[in-house]
């Protein structure tokens, strides 16, 4: 627990204040523990964690705050603090601050740790889960003061000293949270102070009140404290009549709720402060949210002049690496999915893009959202009916992005649907309860499925999988869809989509693919060829052979394998023959093969007549005195030929 210790040490924090508040150094990091108190896993990386336990207003504990040690980079990101997974960043209230006596001064500061260490000093104080965390969004999208902070003390008239970083000055975005604390705080009748010092006496209240008891020689932290306090003033007198501090207090009064009276009054005090007109500031207030158009119901305004569709390409690859670590042909079908969501209309089939991996925590969730940040209509979901999919698509034909696909894909009516979208003249046929008529959904639409492990096999052969693995690398997924980078992306696709043309004049070339992958392939090469010829070439070169998928079914892993074993005994001419007993024998030393599955015994004569029958081969023999078996090229009959089955079923043996 060395790094715990070393770091509450640091910032002053005593093993009385530690044992008081309930503290825990845990050094042992149990899986089962923190899944129970945060619902999520701690990134790579992590030796220790401090437990800081959030009690109610009766002192029992509810949830908890978790400090990651040492502080760690996962994904591009940076872990410090863990709160419990669908929390919302609750603010860390100890025990001794519900009900607050009136008239008792309190500190709002950011952090467990600094909150104790002011508690530490003599004054009570709460911790904010980030500078912005004393205000939450309502239904309105307007900011008011968070419901846990609401109620927990009586706030009117309340004296409240806000302790943000001392940086600040040269901070905007801690000024602009400052501003926005103000006002939610002043909704609930406290009277707000701010505590300032100099960045160079320390970045948080806790760094300072450490290093001025040192630098000054005092024993005693709420001497430094009360000398703090002395000297605060209103935090509006700390507001500049600059352009900065104008635009952010005009930004938060068109976010914060704010009562007529207190606004009136509020935006005559701010008036002199920024040396502007009252009525200039009441011009700024919370708009009614305009009605909007679901992005997965959304035109998208095309580009203004014709776009290069090559240029364009190599930009959607790049943003997509930027998010997703992915190998260079993964990502060429990837960029390739963005632009067939814009001419899906076009095509003769509808190829799922499937995104698979083995485990958690692979990627294949940032995939999916990185290609639907590029898609049209993209709505992304990872619950959703049968009954919401295809009336969905009757009406939307939106891009469905569908996680935890493997959830989904246990319902047969949800895998009934996928299938029926393969094609555009097949339909979902449901009958209205009320009318008892039948009616026809269209489910033709873009569809990506990300999900662990693969799918029933009649949903795979309607797919072209991508397998992501775990990797470590830097990613960065902050740009949101409404980025301008992404927005003008999405009219330039548009754009090209209207200047594309028609996409059905290119054809996959005769000798390229498998069979049963054709229809899927045709559709990508046909993107790809609009694009640009050479994107064309290198999907034939390069990224078709990569794709082929190597987790075949059982009849076709049977004829690959009876292929390979008649090539292995040079059977591979006409009249070549080789008796059933032998080819079982063969077949089955492979431990590997699917007719093992279950802790079966392998495969029998009977199974093995019974799958090729289907395909109206049976067994003959050469003559009376040899074994039945199977002809390559039976002389008699070749239609009933193993060559024929493996020249319709099997994709072209590579030449060495």
């Amino acid at each position: 627990m060395k790094l715990c210790q070393d770091y509450l040490l640091a910032r002053g924090i005593t093993d009385e204040t530690i044992r008081v508040h309930g503290l825990e150094l845990d050094d042992r990091l149990c899986a089962t523990t923190i899944r129970s108190r945060l619902g999520r896993r701690v990134p790579k990386g992590a030796n220790e964690l401090i437990w800081f336990p959030l009690p109610d207003a009766q002192g029992m504990v509810c949830s908890y705050i978790a400090r990651i040690l040492p502080e760690v980079c996962f994904r591009g990101r940076k872990f410090k603090f863990l709160c419990p997974r669908g929390s919302g960043g609750p603010p860390y209230i100890p025990k001794s601050v519900f009900n607050l006596a009136p008239g008792r001064r309190l500190i709002i500061t950011e952090g467990p740790v600094k909150a104790l260490a002011c508690v530490q000093a003599g004054c009570a104080a709460i911790g904010l889960n980030g500078v912005y965390g004393a205000a939450a969004a309502d239904a309105n999208g307007e900011y008011r003061i968070r419901a846990d902070l609401l109620s927990a003390l009586d706030w009117r008239g309340r004296q409240v000293y806000l302790a943000f970083d001392a940086d600040l000055l040269i901070n905007p975005k801690v000024r602009q949270a400052l501003f926005r604390t103000l006002f939610v705080l002043k909704t609930a009748g406290a009277e707000v102070y701010h505590l300032s010092w100099d960045l160079k006496d320390g970045k948080g209240i806790d760094d300072y009140l450490v290093g001025r008891r040192q630098a000054n020689g005092q024993s005693d932290q709420a001497t430094v404290l009360a000398g703090l306090i002395k000297n605060a003033k209103p935090l509006i007198e700390m507001i500049q009549p600059n352009p900065l501090d104008l635009g952010l207090i005009t930004s938060e009064l068109k976010k914060v709720y704010l009562p007529d009276p207190l606004r009136d009054q509020l935006c005559r005090d701010l008036a002199k402060r920024l040396n502007v007109s009252v009525e200039t500031l009441r011009a700024f207030k919370p708009q009614p949210p305009a009605a909007q158009v679901p992005a997965y119901a959304a035109d998208t305004e095309p580009w203004p002049k014709p776009v290069n569709a090559l240029e364009l390409f190599a930009e959607i690859m790049l943003q997509i690496r930027k998010e997703v670590l992915i190998d260079e042909p993964q990502l060429y079908v990837a960029a390739l999915e963005v632009f067939l969501t814009w001419v899906h209309e076009q095509m003769d089939f509808s190829p799922i893009l499937f995104i698979t991996a083995p485990t958690k925590e692979c990627g294949k969730t940032q995939l999916l959202k990185a290609i639907g940040k590029m898609a049209r209509r993209p709505l992304k979901t990872s619950s959703c009916s049968p009954a919401a999919l295809y009336r969905l698509c009757e009406i939307n034909h939106p891009t469905f992005l569908v996680d935890e696909a493997q959830d989904a894909l246990k319902n047969i009516d949800f895998c009934t649907i996928l299938k029926a979208g393969h094609d555009p003249t097949d339909r979902a046929i449901r009958c209205d309860p009320q009318t008892l008529e039948p009616i026809a959904f269209d489910v033709f639409c873009p569809k990506v499925l990300a999900g662990i492990g693969r799918g029933p096999a009649q949903i795979m052969s309607r797919s072209v999988i991508i397998e992501m693995e775990r990797r470590d690398g830097k990613v960065d997924s902050s740009l949101k869809a409404d980025d301008p980078v992404l927005i003008e992306i999405r009219r330039k696709l548009a754009r090209w989509d209207a200047d594309a043309g028609d996409l059905r004049r290119f054809h996959l070339p005769d000798d390229v693919a498998r069979m049963r992958q054709r229809d899927n392939w045709e559709v990508f090469y046909r993107v790809a060829s609009a694009i640009d010829s050479s994107v064309a070439e290198e999907l034939v070169k390069k990224i078709i052979p990569l794709f082929v998928d190597e987790e075949q079914d059982f009849d076709t892993y049977l004829l690959a394998s009876l292929r390979q074993l008649y090539r292995r005994k040079n059977l591979l001419i006409l009249g070549g023959h080789m008796a059933s007993e032998m080819i079982l024998i063969n077949l089955n030393n492979d431990k590997e093969a699917p007719w093992f599955k279950d802790e079966s015994k392998g495969i029998t004569r009977e199974k093995l007549a019974s799958r090729l029958r289907r395909y109206k081969v049976k067994p003959t023999r050469p003559d009376h005195n040899k074994a039945r078996g199977y002809y390559y090229i039976d002389p008699k009959d070749p239609r009933n030929s193993l060559k024929r089955l493996f020249d319709a079923y099997l994709p072209p043996e590579k030449t060495p």
